[in-house]
């Protein structure tokens, strides 16, 4: 109710003024949070699909430096190994394994490599030789990308790189 000849907002009209600026903050602030855990799940996948692409990398750089007649390639199945077994010196043998802090280890003539992978829970490897001794290298990642927005599922999957070698020394 308004007084006659006085200037100024109702009581009431202050009242409506503030409910809906605090039903927009409500919204404004509801759908940062959301864009927020949008980001940081594709910040996450963006992190996995690196990791993918640097095991790639290691493992074709591991393949590529005993790819020769001198050595063949072999799986320790059960701790998630791929060997390169000397033939001449069959105690000789080098590794490219994920570690329990989720690093791949591996070494090669040049050098040791260890780089850590984001999210990569766990790596199997298979190894098949055919007719020709040509060995196929198949490495499956497991990866695990944590649940960050509200309403999405954990996202697990597999990422799969396959090696061919050129002919071994010696038949496996």
């Amino acid at each position: 109710m308004r007084i006659a000849g006085k200037k100024g907002f109702t009581l009431m009209e202050l009242v409506v003024v503030m409910a809906v600026v605090s039903i927009m903050t409500v919204m404004v602030v509801s759908f940062t949070i959301m864009c927020n855990g949008w980001s940081q799940w594709g910040t996450s996948r963006y992190n996995v699909t690196e990791s993918e692409r640097q095991a790639d990398a290691f493992l074709r750089q591991f393949v590529a430096a005993y790819d020769n007649a001198q050595y063949y390639f072999d799986t320790d199945d059960a701790n998630g190994v791929l060997l390169a077994v000397s033939i001449a010196e069959p105690s000789e043998t080098h590794s490219f394994y994920l570690s329990d802090q989720g690093a791949v280890v591996f070494d090669v003539p040049t050098a040791e490599g260890n780089a850590p992978l984001d999210h990569v829970t766990s790596m199997r490897f298979e190894v098949k030789t055919n007719a020709q001794n040509r060995q196929l290298i198949r490495c499956t990642m497991a990866y695990n990308l944590p649940n960050t927005i509200v309403k999405r599922s954990e996202s697990v999957g597999n990422y799969t790189v396959l090696v061919a070698t050129r002919a071994t020394g010696a038949a496996v």
